[in-house]
């Protein structure tokens, strides 16, 4: 936001003094309070703040706060904040910022369809005809964590606030934390991110509403770690299917580019099992690159479009290798 503004708020008296003896004019006015610097919330990679809005100290779980004033001197507050997991139902939240408005709950379905940086999200408004305030609230779930941007205050200030609102949203883009050795990554729609395990480099699931049984790991070592046969007759072994003969395993595997370094694709099923995974192999800079998902058949079909843009959008960090 550059350097921070300073200003001060509160009615003011000003006194004109005239040479007669009339009484002195006294005329009031405001001006905004002091304006912070606010710094982007961790977890976004860009946003766009409106240059009219004055940031506020922020209070948890918010992340960043913003003050935006009428004409009058009224303002709208609007507020960042992340949820890691779990945040209560869509129906829930609508429930309790109703009673912040001091409105019922609506009963008929009040919400906007929406998209932030690609991700599916949703926008509800709300207004109490007879305080005059009102509320927009847009959701959005990335990575595990739910984003709550929302705009509360007189219905002035806030009609006067909407459209950059909507800007700043439109604008926002999130940061997809690769994992160390790749520059940049996209994670999937509908994924989470987690704490890997030791010997993994990033660790994704399906969000916890999804009944997906899937496992998506990133792994990385020095040389070619035995030999691609040698891995995939290891793989079968562990969805428990029959190790194929060597003659066989080229016939396992598909051959296709990973930012622009040659890799193989080895896909394995047990249909016993109903169980399988695949697996993207790619050498850069001396190390072995595992890409790997592996759960029941039917999940492993459903992400096949989100496992094959995750490793589309990779790009390999060339100073970390």
């Amino acid at each position: 936001m550059g350097l921070p503004r300073f200003f001060f708020f509160g009615m003011c008296a000003v006194v004109v003094l005239g040479t007669s003896c009339d009484k002195p004019e006294v005329s009031s006015y405001w001006v905004p309070k002091e304006d912070k610097n606010v710094l982007r919330p961790d977890g976004l990679a860009a946003w766009e703040v409106p240059e009219a809005w004055l940031g506020r100290r922020s209070k948890k779980p918010e992340l960043a706060a913003f003050l935006i004033y009428d004409d009058s001197g009224r303002f709208a507050k609007m507020t960042i904040s992340n949820i890691s997991g779990e945040a209560g139902s869509w129906e829930a939240n609508i429930a309790r910022w109703a009673r912040q408005l001091g409105v019922a709950p609506p009963t008929d379905e009040v919400t906007e369809d929406i998209e932030i940086d690609g991700y599916p999200g949703r926008r509800i408004t709300l207004e109490n005809s007879d305080t005059s305030k009102r509320l927009e609230v847009t959701w959005v779930e990335h990575a595990g964590n739910q984003w709550f941007f929302k705009l509360i205050g007189p219905a002035s200030a806030t009609r006067i606030a909407i459209r950059d609102f909507e800007n700043l949203t439109a604008a926002v883009r999130f940061d997809q934390i690769p994992p160390v050795g790749l520059k940049t990554w996209r994670i999937p729609v509908g994924w989470r991110l987690l704490d890997p395990r030791p010997s993994q480099l990033a660790l994704l699931l399906p969000d916890s509403s999804s009944t997906a049984k899937i496992v998506f790991t990133v792994s990385a070592f020095p040389g070619d770690v035995g030999g691609l046969p040698a891995n995939v007759i290891r793989w079968a072994r562990q969805i428990e299917l029959e190790p194929p003969d060597e003659h066989a395993i080229p016939g396992l595997m598909t051959s296709i580019d990973v930012d622009g370094n040659p890799a193989q694709r080895v896909n394995l099923v047990n249909p016993k099992l109903d169980y399988g995974l695949q697996v993207v192999v790619v050498k850069h800079a001396g190390q072995s690159w595992f890409f790997k998902i592996v759960g029941r058949t039917a999940d492993m079909i459903r992400a096949q479009d989100s496992f094959k843009g995750l490793i589309q959008s990779i790009r390999f960090d060339e100073g970390k290798n």
